[in-house]
């Protein structure tokens, strides 16, 4: 029988480039009231491709939390723990992608190990 494991995330970022790691993400639009942004919870999700944007306290040498930026105006951004990132994507909620390699989703982060 064989099992998947997903890499960490840093050392894929090591091995692919931080940049060439995109993110499908539920999420939902921001609001704007009067300069205000907000998420409301009644919004339908859907999947919207993200980055990473390191900050000088998310980044992913670190290997705590990261910041996943959407790259469509008007969706914000997520913080989120890298362990539950890696559940998440385990879990098949996030899709993860190497950018050179789109037409490879999750496949390619996925390694196959023997189970003992």
């Amino acid at each position: 029988m064989k099992r998947a494991v997903l890499h960490g995330i840093r050392e894929m970022a090591k091995q692919y480039g931080t940049a060439n790691l995109l993110f499908l993400v539920p999420m939902s639009p921001l609001h704007n009231i009067m300069g205000i942004s907000f998420k409301r919870g009644d919004d339908k999700k859907v999947l919207i491709p993200c980055k990473i944007e390191e900050r000088w306290n998310r980044t992913v040498e670190e290997n705590y939390k990261l910041v996943l930026k959407s790259m469509i105006e008007g969706y914000g951004t997520e913080d989120i723990y890298v362990s539950d990132l890696q559940s998440i994507i385990k879990a098949g909620h996030i899709q993860l992608y190497v950018m050179p390699e789109l037409k490879h989703p999750l496949s390619h982060v996925v390694e196959e190990e023997e189970a003992n």
